[in-house]
C-alpha cells in the first residue's frame, strides 16, 4: 500500500493539532468522527510500542473506504509510517488500551459492519505494523471495557463484555480478559458484571413479562451472578408461560443448574 511522507513540526493545540494532521493525509482523506460519547475526530496520542515516545493512530476515510494510519516523529518531524485499510462503512470505537500488556497501550477499534453488528480488533503495533491479537469474527452489538472486580477486588487488568444480539432485545454476553497470548473467558468477575446484565433484563420483563425468552435471559444472568433464588423464581415464571421462543428443554437445563447450585450453597453452610 502506498505511504505518505508529507512532514510538520507538532508542538501545536488540538485544533491545530487536527489541521497539521490533515496535511499529512492524501488530499482526498476525510478524518472519521467518532459520535459517542462525544464528538472527537479519531486520532489518538500514545505509546503503543513501548519505547517511551508517542506515535499518533489516525482513522479517516478515502471515498467511503476507511483507513487507520500510524504516525511516527522522526527526526522532529512527523511522517506517515504505516496504513492499513478498515472494515465496514462506520468507526464505533477507538482507543489506546492495555489489553494484552501493562507496559504498551494496544489498539482497540470497533468497525460496524450492520446497524447491530460490529466487528472488534485489538491490535498491537510491532513498529512496522498493526499486528491483530484479537479472534478473527469477534462481532459485538454492544461493548463495555473496564477493570471489573472479582471477590478479590480489581487487579489492574481489562476485562472486556461483549453483548450479541440474539432476537428482540436480548444478547448473548460473556467476558473476556488476556491471558498469556489471547483472550479467555473470565469467569471469576461474572459475579460483577453479570449483576448489570441482570438489571437490564429486569427492566424488559416488566415491559415484556409475557415473553419466556426475556426470563430465561433474566434467570441466567442471575444464575451468574450467583443470584440463585432469584434465578430458580425468574426460571418458574419462564417456565409457567407459554412457550414460544425458548424450550422447555432449554429451560430446564438451565433449573436443574441452579438448583444444584442452591442445594451445593446448602451443604457448604
Amino acid at each position: 500500500m502506498k505511504l505518505f511522507f508529507r512532514s510538520i513540526n507538532l508542538k501545536e493545540d488540538y485544533k491545530n493539532l487536527i489541521e497539521k494532521i490533515k496535511s499529512l493525509l492524501p488530499a482526498s482523506a476525510e478524518l472519521i468522527y467518532l459520535t459517542y460519547p462525544k464528538k472527537e475526530a479519531a486520532i489518538i496520542m500514545a505509546d503503543f510500542d513501548g519505547d517511551d515516545a508517542v506515535e499518533l493512530a489516525v482513522a479517516y476515510n478515502i471515498k467511503n473506504t476507511p483507513y487507520i494510519s500510524i504516525l511516527k516523529e522522526i527526526k522532529c518531524q512527523w511522517q506517515i509510517v504505516y496504513t492499513a485499510q478498515g472494515k465496514g462503512y462506520n468507526l464505533l470505537y477507538f482507543k489506546a488500551l492495555n489489553i494484552s500488556s501493562d507496559k504498551y497501550k494496544d489498539l482497540v477499534l470497533g468497525w460496524q459492519l450492520e446497524a447491530q453488528r460490529a466487528l472488534l480488533i485489538i491490535c498491537q503495533w510491532t513498529g512496522t505494523e498493526l499486528k491483530e491479537l484479537s479472534p478473527p469474527n469477534l462481532y459485538y452489538s454492544k461493548l463495555d471495557i473496564e477493570d471489573m472486580p472479582s471477590h478479590k477486588g480489581c487487579d489492574g487488568i481489562l476485562e472486556i463484555a461483549i453483548w450479541t444480539k440474539l432476537y428482540g432485545k436480548a444478547y448473548r454476553t460473556e467476558i473476556y480478559r488476556w491471558h498469556k497470548d489471547r483472550l479467555m473467558v473470565a469467569t471469576d468477575v461474572y459475579p460483577y458484571y453479570f449483576k448489570k446484565v441482570a438489571r437490564y433484563y429486569q427492566a424488559m420483563v416488566k415491559q415484556h413479562p409475557n415473553t419466556d425468552f426475556y426470563w430465561y435471559q433474566l434467570s441466567e444472568a442471575q444464575f451468574k451472578a450467583g443470584q440463585y433464588d432469584k434465578a430458580l423464581k425468574s426460571i418458574n415464571t419462564a417456565l409457567s408461560l407459554y412457550m414460544i421462543y425458548t424450550s422447555k428443554e432449554k429451560l430446564m437445563n438451565l433449573k436443574k443448574l441452579i438448583l444444584s447450585k442452591i442445594k451445593s450453597k446448602e451443604i457448604t453452610f
